[in-house]
């Protein structure tokens, strides 16, 4: 006799997670093992309301791993000339500037993001000092740059955009020649700097598959921090 035939109100548990669709993605899990499909819309505080699209797949996934991942994630706060002096405490700061001026400012490497940093169409300053890609494997702060500047940016099959205070990410997938955008999460009422972590979090994950990267187009110049004698006098 099988051991179900004992009950007639309990069944055998299946091994089902349920997780973020883009996680599934963006992690290389097979999404032929993903059953179903579904949406789940939460009310957060302030007005926050989210919309999240969760597959349920029979591979195990390591949820936490992954949120752990995006919550360690570093990202800026994006200051004014005035506010980057007033909250930027280290003794050394690093102006990027277009090497070639009539071209754009192209970084690539993302460990030139800090606490606090000023980026402009031609101008990122920052207390870590990019590295030319020769140097890094960490690419993709160029798409950072345009998320920040354009509120639009796209990576591989990736579409991320933040439209009147509506943070948008969304999956390219092609069918018969045409071009599909499926949303996978959407914020409405969630500011800018909120979506830094996510969005950092993308861009390394897809960079990471990347392999024709634009070349850098920057230089640096490096500015210390004045020190004041006892009367405030530098």
């Amino acid at each position: 006799m099988s051991v179900e035939s004992y009950f007639n109100k309990y069944v055998k548990t299946e091994d089902r997670s349920s997780v973020q669709l883009m996680y599934l993605i963006l992690n290389g899990f097979d999404l032929s093992q993903v059953e179903t499909i579904h949406t789940i819309e939460e009310d957060k505080s302030f007005g926050i309301k989210i919309r999240k699209v969760y597959g349920k797949t029979k591979e195990y996934v390591d949820v936490r791993k992954i949120e752990r991942e995006i919550e360690n994630t570093q990202y800026p706060t994006i200051c004014s000339p005035v506010s980057f002096e007033l909250y930027s405490k280290n003794p050394r700061i690093y102006l990027h500037q277009p090497m070639i001026e009539d071209k754009p400012l192209i970084i690539n490497d993302m460990g030139v993001i800090s606490r606090f940093m000023i980026i402009t169409e031609d101008r990122v300053i920052s207390s870590n000092e990019a590295k030319p890609i020769s140097d890094t494997s960490d690419c993709g702060f160029t798409y950072f740059m345009q998320y920040v500047l354009k509120d639009d940016v796209t990576i591989g099959k990736w579409h991320i955009s933040y439209i009147n205070k509506v943070f948008n990410i969304s999956y390219l997938t092609e069918k018969d020649g045409e071009i599909l955008e499926d949303s996978l999460y959407t914020a409405m009422e969630m500011e800018k700097t909120t979506t830094f972590k996510i969005v950092i979090y993308i861009i390394r994950k897809i960079a990471s598959t990347l392999e024709d990267w634009a070349g850098d187009n920057f230089e640096t110049q490096s500015y210390e921090l004045l020190r004041r004698d006892e009367n405030g006098k530098g």
